[in-house]
């Protein structure tokens, strides 16, 4: 007969993923290896912030479509997806600082940007 030991007393490795060397050291909320298409959406997010990059380099879009070998309409909707993971990451920075009484400021200059679609 084998005992089954508790989670508390069962030794686990810490081996990771290709996203970190361990999994205390992830950069993600919820494990790559867990949540549905999470690899695919880390690197669409990756690949949708390269793009982004590209463009407020002075890139048009379709510069970047020949660069990168997408269609004009993929690099919009990247830059589309990279703009409202901004204003999140944006939004819950001002919530933080909202519920730790810092009160409201408005973003700096350089903090945001916006895309205008050519």
């Amino acid at each position: 007969m084998t005992v089954d030991n508790l989670p508390e007393f069962t030794r686990y490795r810490d081996e990771g993923c290709e996203a970190a060397p361990s999994c205390l050291a992830c950069p993600f909320s919820r494990c790559l290896e867990e949540a549905p298409r999470a690899r695919q959406k880390a690197a669409t997010a990756a690949r949708a912030r390269d793009i982004a990059a590209l463009y407020r380099q002075g890139m048009s879009t379709a510069e970047i479509a020949r660069t990168c070998s997408r269609s004009i309409r993929t690099v919009q909707r990247l830059l589309k997806l990279d703009r409202d993971a901004e204003a999140v990451c944006h939004s819950e920075e001002a919530s933080a600082t909202e519920e730790s009484g810092g009160g409201t400021s408005a973003p700096s200059p350089g903090s945001s940007h916006t895309f205008g679609m050519t």
